[in-house]
């Protein structure tokens, strides 16, 4: 995710805040008119996105993981989550 921002007082002041969680990492560089494209040599392998064909595998394994039976009930991972990802509990759909 790119988050677009400007630097008033020494501080990033975001167009938009995201709904991060308290402590959350991130990366910040200097865009430039003609490019908003990341520096990815910059950032670590470990919060790098995979690629398309990375992904798809990724999503094919749980499917056939949910299909099995190896899956949790949505409740149950939503209970699980909702603490560790600062999400607001009344907002379920």
């Amino acid at each position: 995710m790119v988050v677009k921002g400007i630097v008033r007082n020494g501080r990033v002041e975001v167009d938009t805040p995201p709904e991060w969680a308290e402590g959350t990492e991130v990366y910040l560089g200097l865009g430039d008119e003609e490019s908003e494209e990341l520096d990815w040599d910059q950032i670590p392998e470990s919060v790098k996105p995979g690629t398309r064909e990375e992904e798809l595998a990724i999503l094919r394994e749980a499917y056939a993981e949910a299909k099995a039976g190896l899956g949790k009930p949505l409740d149950v991972a939503m209970a699980n989550l909702t603490p560790r990802c600062s999400l607001n509990a009344s907002s379920k759909r």
